[in-house]
């Protein structure tokens, strides 16, 4: 298994290469403009004491014919190392730094003006020349004055200069990374608070929280993240506690009633009618259980996304209609009014055809079920040119305004009306919401106490 390497030792990892990269440009560019420095100003001064030395001694071929070496001329040229010759090799003066090293001399092209530069290697030292020419004297003869500066001394000022950076640049390294080290200790020690405190939160403690340091930098809006996490985390376990408890509670009846009436069966000797009575009873409470252990499957594949949900062309009106016929039937035997939608042109729209009749009985069996004999159920469906709204009315008992919000919820029963005494167990509404969901429409209630509801469920065409 490869250990996996701090945060804070990649980040003084990544300090240190890119300053020492850094440093080795600086360095290198540094010597570099050191360099170019000194020889601009030894080439500026060899030129300007060439040409002057070149100018005095033209002036002297002019005026006397040969180049006699006049005493201000030493004065005009300056330093310890140059020297005349004339065309024909004779030499006309070397100063004894010149004599001495046997320095080269470049014949100057006549009739240039200016100083040629150049490099001369004279065993192991170094020399930077400046070469000027003279005018022609009476015997044909021109005159070249050559100045030398040796170089040495500037070639060690620049070893100098990169032995001193190589020896200070990893010390300054090493400085800086161990400040570096430092500050992203100090940068990350929040982070590592944040992970000590989300590594004592658990399923028992999800009330705790992160606290908040007001810097409003990075890690602030962090940690508000992991907060608004740990929010939704806590609402979810007391969803699925909440949950776990209304389904232990509701399969808990059913299940103690079918003990029950099998315990008084057993009791003492029944006739047939009683067994037949008392099977009757199991059989009834067996199948409400069944469809009760259907829905919490249907919410818990839902809450899963392993529920299948196919999305196909289907007609609006003829789901409609189908999911109209069970409740109609039974509207009328207690009673009811029920105005089902008259065929009408195709309303088609993008959704599985089962879900969709599943959600508009629930809708129509909650009207049936919650609306006194007497009272009235419509049903309409209403093209739009983006959607289609399914109306389903009634005039049963209605909801407070306080109710409306919950009725979504699961297991959640407005009144005693609603129990299961009436068949209900709190998860049709739950359902129909998750189908209208994932057919990414709308469901939307109205409803007052004691005056009836109305739900409006938008489907995009």
């Amino acid at each position: 298994m490869t250990r996996s390497v701090p945060l804070r030792v990649q980040l003084t990892a990544w300090y240190g290469s890119i300053l020492a990269v850094t440093l080795a440009l600086v360095a290198g560019l540094a010597w570099l403009a050191m360099r170019v420095s000194l020889y601009s100003a030894i080439d500026a001064d060899l030129r300007d004491r060439a040409v002057a030395a070149a100018g005095n001694l033209d002036q002297e071929v002019r005026q006397h014919g040969r180049g006699d070496l006049p005493a201000h001329l030493l004065e005009h040229a300056g330093g310890d190392a140059w020297q005349i010759r004339a065309s024909d090799g004779t030499w006309l003066y070397r100063t004894p730094a010149a004599a001495e090293n046997d320095t080269p001399l470049s014949l100057a092209p006549p009739g240039r003006r200016g100083a040629e530069l150049s490099n001369i290697a004279v065993g192991r030292s170094r020399f930077r020349a400046a070469a000027a020419a003279s005018a022609t004297d009476d015997e044909g003869r021109t005159y070249t004055v050559q100045l030398l500066e040796p170089l040495d001394p500037v070639d060690n000022a620049l070893a100098w200069f990169a032995r001193t950076m190589a020896l200070a640049s990893p010390v300054l390294l090493v400085v800086a990374c161990g400040g570096g080290y430092w500050i992203s200790g100090r940068a990350l020690s929040p982070v590592d608070r944040i992970t000590r405190t989300a590594q004592v939160i658990t399923a028992q403690n999800l009330s705790d929280r992160i606290p908040i340091a007001g810097a409003g930098d990075e890690l602030q809006r962090l940690t508000i993240t992991l907060n608004g996490m740990l929010d939704r985390l806590e609402g979810a376990f007391e969803r699925i506690a909440q949950f776990t408890a209304d389904a232990s509670h509701e399969l808990r009846t059913p299940v103690a009633f079918i003990r029950t009436t099998a315990d008084v069966l057993l009791r003492r000797p029944r006739n047939d009618d009683e067994w037949r009575d008392g099977v009757r009873e199991i059989q009834s409470e067996s199948a409400r259980m069944t469809e009760l252990l259907d829905n919490l499957l249907t919410l818990a594949r839902a809450d899963a996304g392993s529920e299948r949900c196919v999305l196909e062309p289907v007609d609006l009106n003829d789901l409609v209609a189908e999911a109209c016929r069970a409740p109609a039937a039974l509207a009328q035997l207690k009673g009811l009014t029920f105005a089902a939608p008259k065929s009408a042109p195709t309303i088609e729209v993008r959704g599985d055809a089962l879900l969709l009749l599943r959600l508009f009985v629930i809708l129509l069996d909650n009207a049936v079920k919650y609306t006194s004999t007497g009272g009235q159920i419509v049903v309409a469906v209403e093209a739009g040119t983006d959607a289609a709204v399914v109306v389903i009315r009634d005039t049963g008992i209605g909801m407070s305004e306080e109710d409306v919000p919950k009725i979504f919820d699961r297991f959640y029963r407005s009144d005693k009306a609603r129990s299961r005494d009436s068949g209900g167990s709190g998860l049709g509404l739950a359902i129909a919401r998750w189908i209208v969901d994932v057919h990414r429409g709308s469901i939307v209630v109205q409803s007052r106490l004691g005056a009836g509801s109305e739900f409006r469920v938008t489907l995009p065409v």
